[in-house]
């Protein structure tokens, strides 16, 4: 699916990605806090989502 959506960290490194367009704007500047917090190490999108 497109659009995917990738972050990488300082390194060089994949940390997350997201598959498929955001909902709204509004989910798209969550998806970035999401990365940005580092929540995706511990839990996926759709849950990060569910607590905010």
């Amino acid at each position: 699916a497109t659009p995917t959506l990738l972050f990488f960290n300082l390194d060089g490194k994949l940390v997350a990605r997201f598959t498929g367009p955001t909902k709204n704007k509004d989910e798209f500047l969550l998806l970035g806090r999401y990365v940005t917090e580092g929540a995706y190490a511990s839990q996926p999108f759709t849950q990060y989502k569910q607590g905010k």
